[in-house]
Parts: structure tokens; C-alpha cells; sequence
């Protein structure tokens, strides 16, 4: 404004003006006021040329732009919590997990700063969590106002329920609360979030009785409220009778997979297991870096990956053609994928949410962040096969013979497994005939080839993939 006002003789209503136009990016607006300020320096004078000039390193500087003022207490603010965080992380970190509550996806973010900061994150409870995150023991405890479904209202009429005594099942729970504030919705969700284990029970048990305990606890608040007297008319009324509790239903339980895609549809994550947890040896042998590992590796570098889909945005190039912004997740953190049309096409089956895929592709480094440009993804079991390792050995055609062949057989037949073992037969003219042993599969084992070293030093024996 001061600029405006003494380069190009703008009044101050007229700078304040031009201000507003250039912060909220007036198009109409500005070029009037362009050709105002450049009349204006003009008398000043200032060349047309560095009028302009000025005027768009104004109008860049507008695009955002700070006074000392403004950031000054931005500054004190990000040293403040930067303090905070490096030492009182656990109620820093808490704090902000309780701000971002309305926010699934930042929650999960948060998490996932949580446990790389080494901290303990406390799964939600009915008997223990607060509406907000709270602190046991420089742990952090799941707040119930961020379980899916679960309000603030809700929340806070639960734990002003049991603040005489800790809730015993679900129907005490159920029992105990305004129905008003405890519907179907809400107690499914605190199930399926795990809030509910401590009142006994296995969650499919629990989540298939919540229709039950809610009819039974709602008929009990109605005769409460009606003031219905026993069966015998005694003036203390149904307090005096005593309440027998449905039993649970017998009902599947649900699997450790079934158990954790429940509280991710709750909470936004995980919280249990990863479905990757189980899979970690396997995927393993498949790829060839995790995500935390990309940052290690410079760009342009060749990677395969185990991971989870956990976010797919299909998007349009501007010829028209479908692609995506493809986020990976696996156990040890998380990374962003481009996948132009050609991989997209051959792939779009593959790109589902929750899907366990092999990915391979390039690392990009842009802004000192790492992501990667995908040109081949698999479903795990397709991949499996197609990157399953095998044994294979070469063997000379004329060192052939019956001894030779029995040594290798013992050392064979030490180590039972699944990998399939592949010979390479060299004949004298060196032309090679491969083949699959329909008779072995071993155990991938180093003591395996070293074994077949010991007897014949000069077999040449690798792990490696299948034939095609």
C-alpha cells in the first residue's frame, strides 16, 4: 500500500484497494489498476517499464506475501510447538491428534508421526478413553471422539455414565446410557473399533448383539421412566427386580483380516494388525526395498515393492486418456505413486483400494521427497508366481554320472521345500537345455548351495526366477 501510495500517488483507500484486488486475485479489477498505477508513476517520473516491473513484483508478492508482524507470530508459534513436541511429545503429539479429530485423514497422518516418534498409542476404550486424546503413563489413549459414527455428545454422555463404576458388558453400557445418545450406529462403531473388548466377549459376538441389548435396554428405560411397579407391586418400582442379561449369540468370530478392515472403516488405519504384518517374510523375497528404503536410493533407481493400495485418484491427461495418483502403504511407511495410461490400462483392475499389489517402478525425487513411477503392477498372488524364486543349477553334460548325480540328489533331498529347482543341462558344443525337476522342491536355504559347493566346488548354483 505504501508502495502505492508513494510511487504511483494512490490515496490510501485506493491502495487498499488495489490490495484487496491482487489478494483475492480480481482479474478485472487488477488490470484497471495496473494501468492506474502505471499513469501514476508516470507523473512520478517513473519509466513505463519499471512501473511495470514494480507493479508484478507487487502482484507476486500479493500471492502470499507476509508483513514482519504476521510473521513474527507465526514464527514464535512453530518455535513454540517445535519445543514442544522435541520435549513433552506425548502430550504435544496428543493435543494435536485431539485438534485434527473431525479430520480421518490427517488422523492417520498424526498416527503414523506418533509411532515413528517411537510412542505408544493406547486403543480406544470404553472403560479408559476420554472424548479427546488424553496421556496413561506417557502413552496416548484413543479418544472416542474419533471413532467413526461416535460424536462429541455421545462420547462425553458415556464417560459421565461410568463415573460410578467401570461398565461390566455391553448390555451394562447399553443399560446405563440415554438412548438418545447411544444408537445402533454408535455402538457398532465402538465395536468394530475395538472400544468394546474389555466388557468381555469376541467383537463379531459383541457386534452381532448389538440389536439385542439395545431393544432390552430401551424397554427397561421405558418402564423406568412409566415408573412401572414389579410384579408384586412393591413401591420400589423395577430397581427392585433384579435384571438378567441375554446371553451373547454364538456367532462366527471374526478373523484377525475381518477384525483389522473393521476398525480401518472406524478409525482410518490399522490398529490391531496390518494386513501386510503376516506377509512380511514372503514379500520379503518379492521386493527389493520397503518405503522407508527409497530414501536411500537416488533417483532414477529400479525398485519392486510389497505394499497395500490405500489411496487411488484416477485422474485424466489432457489427451484425454485415464491415469492415477496411486498411494502405497506397507509397514514401514507410505509413498506416492504416478501411474501414466499405458501401466494404468494394463493394470486398472489391480488399482483397488485395500489391495495387496507387487509394484515396480522408478524413484523420482522432487522438493527432497520420494515417489515413484510405476510400470508394472501385480496382485500378490499373480506375483507370487511370476516372482517366486527358484534353485537352478548348471550342470556340464559331460561331467554327468551316476555318482555325481547321487550327491546332488542327497544334498536335494536334505532340504524339502517349495521352491522348484531348474537344471541347465551344457552340452560340449555349448548349446543348453533347461528343464524343471518334477521330482525336488526345496527349502530356501544358504546351507543348501553351500552344500552343493562342498560336494562339486565347481557347480555353479544360484537362486534366481522361474523359467518361463
Amino acid at each position: 500500500m505504501q508502495a502505492a501510495n508513494a510511487l504511483a500517488g494512490f490515496s490510501m483507500a485506493q491502495a487498499d484497494e488495489l490490495r484487496r484486488a491482487m489478494g483475492k486475485k480480481i482479474a478485472a479489477e487488477m488490470e484497471g489498476k495496473r494501468n492506474q498505477f502505471i499513469e501514476g508513476a508516470k507523473r512520478k517520473k517513473l519509466t513505463p517499464a519499471k512501473a511495470e516491473k514494480i507493479f508484478a513484483t507487487m502482484e507476486k508478492f500479493a500471492g502470499y506475501g507476509f508483513n514482519k508482524s504476521h510473521s513474527a507470530a507465526y514464527a514464535l508459534l512453530a518455535y513454540q510447538c517445535a519445543y514442544f513436541k522435541a520435549n513433552y511429545p506425548a502430550e504435544f503429539m496428543a493435543a494435536t491428534l485431539t485438534s485434527e479429530m473431525n479430520d480421518s485423514a490427517r488422523i492417520v497422518t498424526l498416527i503414523d508421526e506418533v509411532r515413528r516418534l517411537g510412542l505408544e498409542i493406547l486403543a480406544p476404550d470404553v472403560n479408559a478413553s476420554q472424548w479427546k486424546f488424553t496421556l496413561e503413563d506417557a502413552r496416548i489413549r484413543y479418544g472416542l471422539g474419533a471413532v467413526r459414527n461416535v460424536g462429541q455428545a455421545a462420547a462425553e454422555s458415556l464417560v459421565e455414565a461410568r463415573a460410578g463404576a467401570p461398565f461390566e458388558s455391553l448390555f451394562d453400557l447399553a443399560n446405563r446410557l440415554d438412548n438418545r445418545a447411544m444408537n445402533r450406529r454408535v455402538l457398532e462403531s465402538l465395536v468394530a473399533a475395538g472400544a468394546c473388548d474389555s466388557l468381555g466377549g469376541e467383537r463379531g459376538q459383541l457386534f452381532a448383539f448389538v440389536d439385542t441389548v439395545l431393544e432390552r435396554a430401551s424397554a427397561l428405560q421405558r418402564d423406568r421412566l412409566s415408573g412401572q411397579s414389579s410384579l408384586f407391586g412393591e413401591a420400589s418400582g423395577v430397581e427392585s427386580v433384579e435384571v438378567i442379561e441375554p446371553p451373547l449369540p454364538e456367532v462366527p468370530a471374526w478373523t484377525m483380516r475381518e477384525r483389522s478392515q473393521r476398525e480401518k472403516e472406524v478409525l482410518g488405519f490399522f490398529f490391531s494388525e496390518h494386513p501386510l504384518e503376516p506377509l512380511q517374510e514372503a514379500l520379503s523375497k518379492i521386493a527389493t526395498t520397503t518405503v522407508a528404503g527409497l530414501e536411500s536410493l537416488e533417483e532414477g533407481a529400479e525398485v519392486r515393492l510389497g505394499a497395500l493400495i490405500s489411496e487411488v485418484k484416477r485422474l485424466m491427461t489432457r489427451a484425454g486418456k485415464p491415469m492415477a495418483i496411486v498411494t502405497l502403504e506397507d509397514l514401514s511407511g507410505r509413498v506416492e505413486c504416478t501411474v501414466f495410461p499405458e501401466t494404468y490400462e494394463q493394470s486398472k483392475t489391480s488399482l483397488v483400494v485395500d489391495h495387496i499389489v507387487v509394484a515396480t517402478g522408478r524413484v523420482e525425487v522432487r522438493e527432497e521427497r520420494h515417489r515413484l513411477l510405476l510400470s508394472e503392477i501385480r496382485e500378490y498372488e499373480d506375483a507370487q508366481r511370476a516372482y517366486r524364486r527358484c534353485l537352478h543349477l548348471e550342470l556340464k553334460a559331460d561331467q554327468l554320472s551316476e555318482e555325481y548325480l547321487v550327491e546332488i540328489d542327497q544334498v536335494l533331498s536334505a532340504f524339502p521345500g517349495d521352491a522348484e529347482v531348474y537344471l541347465h543341462i551344457v552340452r560340449p558344443d555349448h548349446s543348453r537345455l533347461a528343464m524343471r525337476s518334477k521330482r525336488y522342491r526345496v527349502a530356501e536355504n544358504d546351507g543348501l548351495i553351500a552344500g552343493l559347493k562342498e560336494r562339486h566346488p565347481a557347480l555353479r548354483a544360484r537362486w534366481g526366477k522361474a523359467v518361463p
